[in-house]
């Protein structure tokens, strides 16, 4: 088998379905299959898989296991020569499995290429992890797709505002190079290299398990790679937004990667302490506020039948124009609310769109295949929006 598509559920229903429309598509002629782990969510997010999605392996933990264990034991189970550790609340583009793959194959390299430090416990390839090129819902780039080890000093620039050396920035937007470290969000590797190194570390609950697994690879000789020209969405939602919470989520899981890998001192460990004490003082008096949402000057469908006017009238009380999926690609749009039916569109069509008129403040949301909901999100800080549209 090729590949083995895990996906991590808690809490995200609407965005799952969603998920897996576009994922299934990417796999429809790969040897491949797809595995659901849901952390015990309280919503029918595994009522759905089992409903709509028979043909996936449905894991059902009885507790929130967490990002690290809960992946780890789907990727035991996994089959695939390739496992894609995917969120959620991302889609993928049909083509994106097939170029990834082809990539990892082009990459292949035997033990004696691999450098000599690193080829005492000799494998069979030198690629460690590749992960694809990220926007938000709203099409903007996620510098997150591409990263340099969070050192502690350049852990304490980007809580001060200064994530210019977080980010690997000096690798371009739409290269194909090597990175420190790949995003967990959309990470892919091999499988037998994912047990090689004990997958996650579980010891991480949220945040940090993706930096240690690819410092791991990287001191092990593999090499990661950020693949620029394979783009996907992921919507991010409230977990990123910047509050005491997330700051101690964050800071706490550097923290446990610094005693782990870098030369245990009292300074550091002094430092480090006050680093995370820091970044929680700072979000108890800094105020984080969203962008103001513009209200849409028209709201354009992009669908090639009427079949969904009638339901977002209704639900808008507005009138709604549509548009066919070809003349969308040449469309130009501002200020407006765009909805894509997936029914009769690509979800590579739908990136590219949201590339493109990135910046022109539109909202965009999108109705998944055969399903009678919107969703979408605005920006990388903000919850996600579902609307339940009547029958």
């Amino acid at each position: 088998m090729q590949l083995s598509v895990i996906i991590l559920n808690y809490q995200v229903r609407y965005f799952l379905e969603a998920c897996l429309d576009s994922v299934f598509r990417a796999i429809h002629d790969m040897d491949a299959e797809v595995i659901v782990v849901d952390n015990h969510s309280m919503d029918d997010s595994c009522a759905m898989v089992r409903e709509h999605f028979p043909q996936v392996r449905l894991i059902e933990n009885t507790i929130n296991l967490g990002f690290a264990r809960a992946n780890n034991r789907a990727v035991q189970q996994a089959r695939g020569e390739y496992v894609c550790i995917l969120n959620p609340d991302t889609l993928v583009t049909e083509d994106g499995f097939k170029e990834l793959y082809a990539f990892a194959k082009a990459h292949q390299q035997t033990s004696s290429e691999r450098p000599k430090e690193a080829q005492g416990d000799a494998t069979p390839s030198g690629l460690g992890a590749v992960g694809p090129r990220l926007l938000d819902g709203s099409g903007s780039y996620l510098p997150e797709s591409k990263r340099n080890v969070p050192t502690p000093r350049i852990a304490l620039g980007k809580l001060l505002g200064y994530g210019q050396n977080y980010y690997a920035k000096q690798v371009d937007e739409q290269a194909v190079a090597k990175v420190a470290v790949q995003v967990g969000a959309y990470l892919w590797m091999e499988r037998k290299h994912f047990i090689e190194m004990n997958g996650f570390d579980e010891a991480f609950f949220m945040y940090g398990e993706d930096i240690d697994l690819s410092y791991r690879l990287s001191q092990n000789g593999y090499s990661n790679y950020y693949h620029g020209g394979v783009t996907a969405i992921h919507f991010k939602g409230e977990s990123t937004v910047p509050n005491a919470d997330y700051y101690n989520r964050f800071y706490g899981a550097m923290q446990l990667f610094y005693q782990k890998h870098y030369k245990a001192s009292a300074a550091l460990n002094m430092g480090v302490t006050a680093l995370v004490s820091l970044a929680k003082w700072v979000a108890s008096i800094k105020k984080y506020s969203m962008p103001e949402k513009p209200v849409p000057r028209a709201i354009i469908l992009v669908a090639d039948s009427d079949s969904l006017m009638k339901p977002l009238e209704s639900q808008f009380n507005q009138t709604v124009q549509r548009i066919s999926w070809k003349a969308c690609s040449g469309a130009s749009f501002r200020r407006n609310l765009v909805i894509f039916d997936m029914e009769s569109g690509s979800y590579r069509q739908l990136i590219s769109t949201l590339d493109r008129l990135k910046n022109q403040e539109n909202s965009y949301r999108l109705r998944p295949a055969n399903c009678n909901f919107i969703l979408g999100s605005d920006h990388a800080r903000a919850q996600g929006e579902v609307i339940l549209l009547e029958q």
